[in-house]
């Protein structure tokens, strides 16, 4: 990871592993673009801008190139210089005046990724970043604008940004201001842009470049599901492990453009910024614009390389969440295996079982406050029930930690209506709960709980006090009931207990409850929440779990860590010991592989619901399945090929590279072939292993497998 510049040739050199971007000052003092790609040696690289070329001008100069606009490789061209090509930055002065001239004039290199105002940008320490700030500066208008390119260690980045700030003592206007511009030598690309429409989005569309624009864009106020503001060029023939490849993304979520343009001469212009229809910005004296920044990737590993190239960038350096490494929780509910019926000693008797089986967590669901032995009794009453809890939920707490494992709580929403009809005062804040409760908000299906004003700040208050005290419980994992599908009018008390949440001085995961979330509400709850159920409570009936295919096709593109789609408790093993002793999962062990399999490729986090003291050996062997459970930890992108009412075919690639995983499933009520070729895989693959039975194959074309009724297989293909 460097950056310098040579003061004889004028040439700037940003390298980051392998990776070169070059560019060079022209006599004019235009900064001009010249390479970007696999790194080379230290060399004179400015002859590469051609400027001793004929060019294509009446008149025969070294200077003609630079002086003739239309062709420089800029790197942020300007309105009314002569370069007809799509412009970056556009002014209106108090004249009237719409062209602009800027030229360099200084720069330095800084250690580290510095942030900008107002927007969301990368970040990265001294030692994982360096950056070079570029001053231009525009004399006639009196404006300087400062481009900064940024590159990561190791990473085949470059972070651009571009503000403009008015020195002088008029005002001016910003008509345009394009965050990056990116010129390529020939025309020999594929454009792939990601399409779509709601519930149907980033649909890859790759077409060949042509003579003249190609543009996607949003004027909605949002970078929005119809296009994603990102694309890539690709060389003809690229494909998902070989090939050049360049991609460009727009860290903003508001109207943008895209755009890849040919000239005359065959060369490539790749944009990203803004978009400038119906865009201007009023720039006093003294005022600056920052315009968001835009990551630009360099990749010779195909498709795929520039992927993870983006995904590491992301995961590293712009995701600031304590969440963002945050694996698929593995956790163990009581509710399934107890309901109401427990007390301490059963609690630890099946975390004692959970530790052995390598589970994470135990979460105590409904049933731990006030007298509560029935779902009508005692809502809201957060003292700790200590008929059950003889020690109190502190207690509990450490000998479940002493154990190695973490410990959740289940909550309402809300506040208890009790609270509000008593006038009983919110802790810290002068206000009683009748003053924040919202009578108008009530559980649909337990009437003992008030939401809340969230509009008023003793809402917030409210909450704080709440989580402060869980925090000092030491829980770690808050499951909030009757909210997650509550949208539009549950919206803000989302984000105040999300708010709460963050603030209480411990890393509590929130998981949200009852589903369905709604699928639209996606992005809200990727940003408030860690789990959220896409589903109502999910027992042990095939109607339900073939249900869930078309819940988890939708759902799937949106797990990540951090932020997980949640399909529910996985019904197995003992279950309702509190109605029978002797009660157990209906599911046949066909229906539980698929359960367990769907489950794991969609990246669902794995809640187990069963009373694990009484576990046989079939569900021991499914639940401790390593190569199984490891899906989610080495794979990405999960997503069907096809559902049809009698079979589903899933794939994960895996993050190495080695290979992917595939998953046949037999839908239907008889015995079945499930076939998958080559060709649908989109590569030559010579051998599997099931990871059920650890049997080994070698393949011809594509995976196969015979399947009984409601069964399912799964192969790490090589």
């Amino acid at each position: 990871m460097h950056i310098t510049y040579d003061e004889t040739l004028k040439l700037f050199r940003l390298t980051a592993g392998d990776m070169l971007y070059a560019m060079g000052i022209t006599d004019g003092a235009y900064l001009a673009h010249i390479y970007f790609g696999k790194n080379l040696p230290d060399a004179d690289l400015t002859e590469l801008l051609r400027l001793d070329e004929n060019p294509f001008t009446p008149s025969v100069n070294n200077r003609d190139k630079a002086c003739f606009m239309d062709t420089l490789p800029f790197e942020c061209p300007c309105f009314g210089l002569g370069d007809y090509r799509e412009h970056a930055v556009e002014i209106l002065d108090g004249a009237g005046m719409s062209t602009c001239d800027f030229r360099y004039v200084s720069h330095r290199i800084i250690p580290g990724k510095p942030g900008l105002p107002g927007l969301p940008a990368t970040f990265g320490t001294e030692q994982q970043a360096m950056t070079l700030c570029i001053l231009c500066r525009d004399e006639h208008a009196d404006l300087e604008l400062e481009l900064r390119y940024s590159v990561f260690e190791t990473l085949h980045t470059i972070v651009r940004s571009a503000i403009v700030r008015n020195t002088g003592r008029a005002d001016c206007r910003l008509k345009r201001l394009l965050s990056a511009t990116l010129t390529l030598d020939g025309d020999g690309y594929d454009m792939l842009t990601l399409n779509g429409s709601w519930a149907r989005e980033r649909h890859v569309e790759r077409c060949r470049l042509h003579m003249g624009k190609q543009r996607i864009d949003s004027m909605r106020g949002e970078s929005s599901h119809q296009h994603n503001p990102f694309f890539a060029l690709a060389e003809q023939g690229a494909d998902e492990d070989r090939g050049v490849c360049y991609g460009l993304n727009l860290i903003y979520s508001g109207n943008f453009m895209a755009q890849a343009e040919v000239d005359q001469h065959h060369t490539t212009r790749a944009q990203i910024g803004i978009n400038p229809t119906d865009f201007t910005w009023l720039l006093p004296p003294g005022e600056a614009f920052a315009a968001p920044e835009a990551v630009l990737v360099w990749s010779e590993e195909g498709l795929g390389g520039m992927s993870r190239s983006f995904h590491d960038l992301y995961r590293q350096h712009l995701i600031r969440s304590k969440y963002r490494a945050l694996p698929r929780p593995v956790l163990i509910n009581n509710w399934e295996a107890t309901y109401f019926d427990f007390n301490e000693e059963k609690l630890l008797s099946i975390a004692r079982e959970a530790a052995k089986l390598g589970i994470e967590m135990l979460v105590m669901d409904d049933g731990w406050f006030g007298h509560r032995d029935k779902d009508n009794s005692s809502l809201g009453d957060w003292h700790v029930y200590e008929k059950k809890l003889p020690g109190g939920l502190k207690s509990l707490v450490d000998k479940v930690r002493a154990l190695g494992l973490k410990f959740g709580i289940h909550i309402m929403r809300g506040m208890p209506r009790m609270a509000a009809h008593r006038h009983l005062p919110i802790l810290g804040c002068g206000k009683g709960c009748h003053e924040v409760a919202n009578p108008n908000s009530i559980c649909a299906w337990n009437p003992d709980m008030y939401g809340l004003r969230c509009d008023m700040p003793e809402a917030r208050a409210y909450y704080d006090s709440i989580f402060r005290m869980y925090a000092e419980w030491g829980v770690d994992f808050v499951k909030c009931d009757d909210i997650a599908r509550e949208y539009p009018h549950c919206k803000r008390e989302i984000e105040v207990i999300s708010a709460a949440c963050r603030a209480c001085g411990r890393d509590i995961v929130l998981s949200l409850s009852p589903g369905p979330a709604p699928l639209e509400q996606a992005e809200h709850l990727k940003k408030y929440a860690n789990m959220w159920r896409i589903t109502d409570d999910f027992w042990d009936e095939w109607r339900l779990l073939k249900g869930m295919f078309e819940r988890a096709e939708k759902w799937c593109v949106h797990a990540a860590p951090g932020h997980w789609p949640d399909a529910d408790m996985l019904p197995v093993g003992a279950l309702r010991q509190c109605y029978d002793p002797n009660g157990w999962t209906n599911f046949t062990q066909a229906e539980q592989r698929t359960m367990m399999t769907l489950w794991c490729m969609m990246r669902s986090p794995l809640m187990m619901g069963g009373e694990l003291t009484k576990n046989d050996d079939f569900t021991l062997k499914l639940l401790t399945n390593r190569d199984v459970l490891a899906i989610e930890k080495t794979s990405a992108c999960a997503h069907p090929l096809w559902t049809t009412e009698d079979e589903s075919v899933w794939i994960a690639p895996r993050r190495d590279g080695k290979g992917l995983y595939v998953a046949l499933f037999n839908l239907s009520e008889e015995t079945r072939t499930v076939r998958v070729t080559g060709e649908m895989l989109e590569g030559t693959y010579s051998a599997a292993s099931e990871l059920w039975t650890g049997e080994k194959l070698h393949l011809a074309d594509g995976v196969t497998a015979t399947l009984g009724k409601h069964d399912a297989a799964v192969f790490w293909v090589e």
